[in-house]
């Protein structure tokens, strides 16, 4: 049920306006971390880390409107 209304959210963003961004920044001990932003408003941010964290086996959250990821998922 998760991966449809995952699948629904990435169905849902315009291609023109939507700027999401996929960065990797090194992290405590050189550590990298993926960060996810430009998530457009109304984006269900919990929900969205949640069903990436279950996808990619890893851990993450949400700190300031941006997805952290434990490792490097570009």
């Amino acid at each position: 049920m998760a991966n449809d209304e995952f699948d629904e959210i990435l169905s849902a963003l315009d291609r023109e306006t939507a700027r999401i961004r996929v960065r990797a920044e090194p992290r405590r001990y050189n550590k990298p971390a993926t960060v996810i932003s430009g998530f457009p408003p109304g984006v269900d941010l919990e929900e969205t880390t949640r069903t990436l964290k279950n996808r990619l086996a890893t851990g993450g959250s949400v700190v300031d409107g941006e997805v952290y990821l434990q490792g490097d998922h570009r």
